[in-house]
């Protein structure tokens, strides 16, 4: 056994909890969307919170051992652009959808029985499914990029693509969104 071998065991066991972490993080989301009781709602938002304990150190693991075997055994510059966006996932996390997340906890509070209107429209808020379409878009073009090692001009297209996917995927959620924004704008 050499460290190579370690560290791309470790590397894999990375892939895998992130990607478990995706999957788990939709189950969540479609719970989450489906609660009709505050109590429901708490209950997937305290499971959604505590995520981060499995996607955390799985996204730690795959940094630090891409970039081992980034210096070491794979200089090529497919894996810079792998890195890159491993380090804009907490990012697009966060940005989409944290501060929202935040601000239904806290309007949620200690809040019990049937989940009002304003907070539904929060929970439905098709940000979180944007979020997660585009980040699991984007680790399938990691994926992409790992099995194929291509040079630097056809990773920035392969990621470029793979951003394009989740967008394209998403687009169905925000024209969504755009017309329920519209009604409710006409009907004050």
């Amino acid at each position: 056994m050499t460290l190579y071998s370690i560290v791309l065991f470790l590397h894999v066991v990375g892939a895998l909890g992130f990607f478990g972490g995706l999957a788990i993080e939709w189950l969540e989301l479609r719970q989450m969307r489906r609660a009709t009781s505050h109590e429901q709602l708490r209950e997937w938002l305290q499971a959604l919170g505590s995520l981060g304990r499995l996607v955390g150190p799985s996204l730690l693991i795959l940094l630090v051992t891409g970039m081992y075997m980034a210096a070491t055994v794979w200089p090529y510059p497919w894996v810079g652009v792998a890195l890159v966006v491993l380090f804009l996932f907490p990012i697009l996390g966060i940005a989409l959808g944290g501060r929202r997340m935040r601000r239904m906890v806290k309007e949620l509070g200690t809040a019990t029985g049937p989940v009002g209107s304003a907070l539904d429209a929060r929970v439905h808020d098709p940000i979180f499914i944007v979020s997660w379409r585009l980040r699991t878009a984007l680790a399938l073009g990691i994926v992409y990029l790992m099995t194929t090692k291509p040079v630097i001009g056809h990773a920035l297209i392969a990621v470029a693509v793979a951003a394009v996917v989740g967008i394209i995927w998403s687009l169905p959620l925000l024209a969504g969104r755009g017309r329920a924004q519209a009604t409710v704008v006409t009907e004050r």
